[in-house]
């Protein structure tokens, strides 16, 4: 188990291609866009791996981050929808969104990620707290439904300091270990990391809610850990 996943598939499971960059699809609200801090944790992400000379790249609709990193052309695919919940998510994996970006197109058909890093439910904790672990697990059953050789891994959200976090959030965050851990002994390629424990407390910006650069240098290390036994 590497570094940071608090619990995991096991075995010889190999997302990657031998060949060629690991598609990774960043996907959540606005902490995976990178509000304060342009392109957000996969800055870092993508410098770290590298520095381990191996070899990613990002898929996603969207577009943001810097130029260059690390003397090299930075992938600024993603999806990070600001202000989105679980359930607007769920309905570009299952081709139900009808944004003229997505158009009825499954998100994992039409991406075909080789790895998917999940961070989903901040929004959810004001305006939908109700039922957000039972929406949680629908979204990673429909994602592994059409992506089942892709490695998921999903992270407990963040702490902030706005808004209905408080109680909501914890329970949802206490909630997520059992929602994945349900779909590891189904057998799924799922991954469980925890942003929420240890998250720097210099690690948000002044809005209470986003990091700053130090909180998604610090995401960064946490999806690192989970996914660089996998690349190549």
């Amino acid at each position: 188990m590497a570094p940071g996943c608090v619990s995991g598939g096991a075995g010889t499971f190999e997302p990657c291609p031998s060949s060629g960059p690991c598609k990774i699809l960043p996907l959540g609200d606005s902490i995976t866009w990178g509000v304060n801090y342009d392109g957000g944790y996969r800055v870092k992400l993508f410098s770290d791996t590298i520095a381990d000379k191996k070899n990613i790249t990002y898929v996603g609709k969207l577009s943001n981050g810097p130029s260059m990193v690390s003397g090299t052309v930075f992938p600024k695919n993603n999806e990070g929808h600001s202000g989105w919940v679980i359930q607007q998510l769920d309905d570009i994996v299952t081709g139900k969104a009808t944004d003229a970006n997505y158009n009825g197109k499954k998100m994992m058909v039409d991406l075909a990620p080789d790895i998917v890093l999940l961070h989903a439910g901040t929004n959810d904790t004001s305006r939908n707290p109700t039922g957000m672990p039972d929406r949680l697990g629908t979204l990673i059953d429909h994602i592994v439904e059409d992506g089942p050789d892709v490695l998921l891994v999903v992270t407990t959200i963040i702490p902030i300091k706005q808004g209905s976090y408080g109680t909501v959030g914890q329970t949802f965050d206490d909630a997520v270990p059992g929602v994945v851990q349900k779909r590891i002994d189904a057998g799924k390629h799922v991954v469980l990391v925890d942003m929420f424990k240890n998250f720097p407390s210099d690690g948000l910006s002044s809005d209470g809610v986003h990091p700053n650069q130090t909180g998604y240098d610090w995401m960064a290390g946490v999806w690192h850990d989970a996914v660089k036994g996998y690349l190549h």
